[in-house]
C-alpha cells in the first residue's frame, strides 16, 4: 500500500501567506531594532513604587494581594503587576528582562493592530502598523517599565477589537448573525485590557464609530451587542476613580482649575498631541505646563479649532467620506480621559505626556497611511519610497529617544535641558545627587525647584534634609517651618525632617511629637514610624516603641531597620527565639546586610551559642570590613575559642577603625594578655581608660596587669 501523501495548500493560499509572513516579520524586526537601546536601559521614576521597592511584587503572597486588594499596589491594574510578579521570579531586578518584555508587547500590539486594519480593509494597513511601531512618541510607553500598563492594555485592546470584528465583520449594510465564540473572546480580551489600564474603556464607543463608518448608521442591535462592553467599562472606570480618590497620595492633589480652564486645557492638548504626531521634535518626559486664562481670547482658538474641525469633517463627509471624521472622533475620544476634565496626578506639573496618546495615535496614523496608499499616481514614481524613508527616519528618532531612558540621572538632565522650568525634574535630580553625596549640587537643584514652584513644600523639606546632613539643625528647623506654612503642601517629609533636626539639638520630646504628626498625616509613612520607635527606645519607653514597631512590621514586614529594632526590643523582653526569627527574615531578604548578621550574632551569644554567634559576626565583617563593632565581637569570641592570633588581628583592626572605642581597646587588651603580651595589653588597657575613665573593668584589668608585671610574671 503506498504511503499517504500530505495534502497540499492551494497555490493562491500559499502565495498569499508568504507576503503576510514577510510583513509580520518586518513589523517585528523593525520594532526590535528601533527599541534596541531600551534593552540596555535601567530603572527610572516610579519604577520603585511599581517594581523595585514594591514588596507586594517581591514577597510570597503578593499575587493574591494584587488581585484581592484595591490598594495593595499604586494602581489597581492586577494584570500588569501579575506580569511583574512572574518576571521577578525569573530575573529578579535585572532591568533588561522587563524592558525586553515591554518591547515584545509593543511589537505584538503593532502586529495585532495590523490584523485589525486588514480586517477593516483599510488601505496601507502595514504602513500604519509600522508607523505605530516606530513612532517616537511611543518611546515613553515602551522604554519606561512603569508604563507596562500601556503596552499590555494596548495589546488586549487590539485583540478585543480583532475578535469583535471576527464576530461581526461590519461588511454588510445591517448587523449579521453574531459569531458567539469570537464575541465572548472579545469580552474576555476587553476585560483583560481594563485589568491592565482603564483608559481602554473607550473601546465600545470606538466600535460604534467604526460601525457608523462602514454602514452609515448604528442600529438597536449594534447597541444591544455593545451594552455588556459599556457596562464593564463603566464599572472599571468608577472603580479606578474610587481608587484615585482614596488611595494614599491621591488626596493631596489640589488644582485651582474652573470648568472654563479645563475646556482651554483640553482644546490645546488635542492640538499638542496632533502636532507631536506630525512633527515629533523635542520630545521630553515633562512638557511645560501652560497657564490657562479664560480671559485670553487667543487661548479659545484651540478648543474652537477642535470643534470647527470636527464640524467641517462631518459636513464634508459626503464628499470626502466618513473616514476622516471617524478618525478625528476616535483621536479626540480616546484622548478624553487625559484631556484634563478629570484630575490626575501628573497635572500638578504638566497637562500633557507622550504616553497619554499611545492608543489615541492609531486613528491618525492609520488615516495618514490610508491617504498615502490611495495616491495611485505616486506608486509608480520615486515617491513610492517615501513611506520606507519615513519609517526609517522615525525608527532612527525612536532609537535616539530611547537613550534618555538609560537611567534616572540621564532622564532628568534631558528633561531640564528641554524644559528648564520643570521643577519636578530639578527636585528629582537633587534627590539622586544627595544619594551620590554631592550636597552642593543637590542644594542648587532643590533651591531651583522651590523657586520655580513656591507651593512645592517637598523642595523646602529636601533643603532641610541637606542641612541635617551638614549638621545645621537650626537652619533645618527654619526650612521645615517654611514648608509647613505652605497650604495644601505635602507635609509628611517636613514633619519627619523637623523631628530629625530636633534630635540633633537633643530635644527628643519635641522630636517624638513631630514624628507622631508625620504619622498622623500619613499612617503608612514607614520612615516616620521607625524614627519614632528609635527615639522612644532611646527614652526607655519600650512599650510605646514596640507598638509602632509592630505597626511598621505590618506595613513593611521585611524592612531591615524595623526588623532589627523590633528584634532588639523582643530580646530585652527575653523573647530571644522570636528576635532570632525576625533577624532571620531580614537576612533571608538581604543576605549580605551586615547589621542583621551582627544583631543575630549578639542574639546567639545571649542564647548561649557562641559558635553560631562567631559565625554570624564573621559574616558581618565579611559583608562590611569597616564594621568595627562586628570585629570587636568576632575578636572577643575568637579569643574565647583560643584562636588568639585571629582574635588579636580582628581587635587591632577594630581599634584602628574606631580609635576612640574604649570597648575595642579593652577587649584587645584581654586578647593580648591571654597571648602573653603583657606590655601591649597594659597599653591597650591604658588607652581604654583614657577614653572612658569610669570603665571599672578596664581599670581592674589594668591594675591586675601592672601587678603581674611588677611581680615579674
Amino acid at each position: 500500500m503506498p504511503a499517504p501523501r500530505k495534502p497540499l495548500a492551494s497555490g493562491s493560499a500559499a502565495a498569499a501567506r508568504g507576503p503576510e509572513l514577510l510583513t509580520a516579520a518586518a513589523i517585528g524586526l523593525v520594532t526590535f531594532l528601533a527599541y534596541l537601546p531600551a534593552l540596555r536601559a535601567g530603572f527610572i521614576w516610579d519604577d520603585d513604587f511599581y517594581l523595585t521597592g514594591n514588596r507586594v511584587v517581591q514577597q510570597p503572597g503578593g499575587l493574591v494581594q494584587t488581585w484581592t486588594s484595591l490598594t495593595a499596589n499604586p494602581q489597581y491594574y492586577p494584570l500588569v503587576f501579575t506580569t511583574f510578579i512572574i518576571e521577578y521570579r525569573l530575573w529578579k531586578l535585572n532591568p533588561a528582562g522587563y524592558h525586553a518584555v515591554n518591547v515584545a508587547l509593543h511589537a505584538a500590539a503593532s502586529l495585532m493592530l495590523w490584523r485589525v486594519l486588514r480586517r477593516l480593509a483599510l488601505p496601507g494597513a502595514a504602513l500604519a502598523a509600522l508607523l505605530f511601531a516606530v513612532h517616537p512618541v511611543h518611546v515613553e510607553s515602551v522604554a519606561w517599565i512603569t508604563e507596562r500598563k500601556n503596552v499590555l492594555s494596548g495589546l488586549f485592546y487590539f485583540m478585543a477589537l480583532a475578535s469583535y470584528l471576527k464576530a461581526d465583520p461590519l461588511d454588510t449594510d445591517s448587523p449579521p448573525r453574531l459569531d458567539r465564540r469570537f464575541y465572548v473572546l472579545a469580552l474576555f480580551a476587553f476585560l483583560a485590557a481594563l485589568l491592565s489600564k482603564t483608559v481602554t474603556c473607550s473601546l465600545p464607543a470606538a466600535i460604534l464609530l467604526l460601525i457608523w463608518w462602514r454602514r452609515g448608521r448604528c442600529t438597536a442591535t449594534d447597541l444591544r451587542r455593545l451594552l455588556p462592553f459599556f457596562a464593564i467599562g463603566l464599572v472599571f472606570a468608577a472603580l479606578t476613580a474610587w481608587v484615585e480618590r482614596h488611595h494614599v497620595g491621591a488626596r493631596r492633589l489640589v488644582l485651582d482649575l474652573d470648568p472654563l480652564d479645563r475646556v482651554l486645557i483640553a482644546g490645546r492638548a488635542v492640538w499638542f498631541y496632533l502636532f507631536k504626531l506630525a512633527w515629533p521634535s523635542e520630545l521630553t518626559f515633562i512638557y511645560p505646563r501652560w497657564q490657562p486664562n479664560s480671559l485670553d481670547v487667543r487661548q479659545w482658538c484651540f478648543p474652537m479649532g477642535v470643534l470647527l474641525g470636527l464640524a467641517a469633517l462631518f459636513v464634508l463627509r459626503a464628499r470626502i467620506g466618513r473616514g476622516a471624521v471617524v478618525a478625528a472622533l476616535l483621536f479626540v475620544g480616546t484622548l478624553a480621559p487625559a484631556l484634563g476634565f478629570i484630575d490626575f496626578y501628573p497635572m500638578r506639573y504638566s497637562f500633557v505626556a507622550d504616553h497619554f496618546q499611545y492608543l489615541a495615535s492609531v486613528p491618525i496614523l492609520a488615516a495618514a497611511a490610508a491617504l498615502w496608499s490611495r495616491r495611485q499616481a505616486l506608486r509608480a514614481s520615486p515617491a513610492r519610497y517615501v513611506p520606507l524613508m519615513l519609517v526609517g527616519l522615525l525608527a532612527g528618532l525612536t532609537w535616539r529617544q530611547c537613550g534618555i531612558y538609560r537611567d534616572a540621572r540621564t532622564l532628568w538632565r534631558d528633561t531640564i535641558t528641554k524644559n528648564p522650568a520643570a521643577w519636578m525634574a530639578h527636585n528629582n535630580l537633587g534627590a539622586i545627587l544627595v544619594r551620590d553625596g554631592d550636597l552642593d549640587a543637590a542644594q542648587r537643584c532643590f533651591e531651583t525647584a522651590w523657586a520655580l514652584q513656591p507651593r512645592f513644600g517637598r523642595a523646602a523639606s529636601n533643603l532641610a534634609y541637606i542641612q541635617i546632613l551638614r549638621g545645621n539643625p537650626e537652619a533645618a528647623i527654619e526650612l521645615c517651618q517654611q514648608a509647613l506654612a505652605i497650604p495644601e503642601a505635602e507635609h509628611v517629609e517636613a514633619w519627619h525632617n523637623l523631628g530629625q533636626a530636633q534630635l540633633q539639638l537633643r530635644r527628643p520630646l519635641e522630636a517624638i511629637a513631630s514624628f507622631a504628626k508625620a504619622i498622623e498625616v500619613d499612617p503608612q509613612f514607614a520612615m516616620a514610624r521607625l524614627s519614632l520607635a528609635e527615639t522612644l527606645m532611646a527614652q526607655h519607653r519600650g512599650d510605646e516603641a514596640e507598638e509602632h514597631l509592630w505597626a511598621l512590621h505590618r506595613l513593611e514586614p521585611d524592612e531591615p531597620d524595623g526588623c532589627l529594632l523590633l528584634a532588639e526590643r523582643l530580646a530585652q523582653r527575653g523573647r530571644i527565639d522570636d528576635a532570632i526569627a525576625l533577624c532571620g527574615r531580614t537576612i533571608a531578604a538581604r543576605p549580605h546586610d551586615p547589621r542583621a548578621q551582627y544583631r543575630l550574632a549578639q542574639l546567639y551569644l545571649a542564647q548561649g551559642r557562641p559558635d553560631r554567634a562567631a559565625e554570624h559576626a564573621g559574616r558581618a565583617v565579611e559583608a562590611d570590613p569597616g564594621f568595627a563593632e562586628a570585629r570587636v565581637l568576632l575578636g572577643t569570641l575568637r579569643a574565647q575559642q583560643g584562636r588568639l592570633p585571629e582574635a588579636i588581628a580582628q581587635l587591632e583592626q577594630a581599634a584602628r577603625l574606631q580609635p576612640r572605642s574604649a570597648n575595642a581597646h579593652y577587649n584587645l587588651g584581654n586578647a593580648l594578655l591571654s597571648a602573653g603580651r603583657l606590655d601591649d595589653a597594659i597599653r591597650s588597657y591604658e588607652a581604654a581608660l583614657a577614653l572612658d575613665p569610669e570603665d571599672r573593668d578596664a581599670r581592674a584589668a589594668l591594675e591586675s596587669a601592672l601587678r603581674r608585671r611588677a611581680a615579674g610574671r
